[in-house]
């Protein structure tokens, strides 16, 4: 590849990591909280993928409700459905927030013990727990 093209050949798509107990994961709850409350068919991550697509503004509101985002002005709505998706939209209008807030204390309450951050250079990497 140079220049950001290619010669017209494809590589295959390969499978870098497949987590080993997806049901185990916040994505599957999401994935299966969705299925719960909407009604939706399917039980891949494509199936979320192409309901989020034809859905986008019920799916950005339950993005913003299970991930508990904080807010010191909550929206008026997620977004102007009659807009096109492209130029994008503006999401979430009217909101104020403190980006900080939201990553440095997270509505999940993670075990004091958990991961929190992972520092890494070129040469080391350290993981910082919540309680550190």
């Amino acid at each position: 590849m140079q220049n950001g093209t290619t010669n017209g050949d494809v590589e295959e798509d390969v499978e870098l990591w497949r987590h080993p107990n997806p049901e185990s994961t916040e994505m599957y709850i999401f994935q299966q909280n969705i299925r719960k409350r909407h009604n939706v068919k399917g039980t891949t991550y494509q199936d979320l993928w192409q309901w989020s697509i034809d859905n986008p503004g019920l799916f950005w509101k339950e993005v913003w409700e299970y991930t508990g985002i904080k807010a010191s002005k909550w929206p008026s709505s997620v977004f102007d459905s009659n807009s096109a998706m492209f130029p994008k939209p503006e999401f979430f209008p009217g909101c104020e927030l403190n980006f900080a807030e939201n990553l440095l204390y997270p509505a999940s309450n993670p075990p004091a013990d958990s991961v929190a951050v992972i520092e890494a250079t070129e040469k080391t990497r350290a993981e910082i727990t919540w309680q550190s």
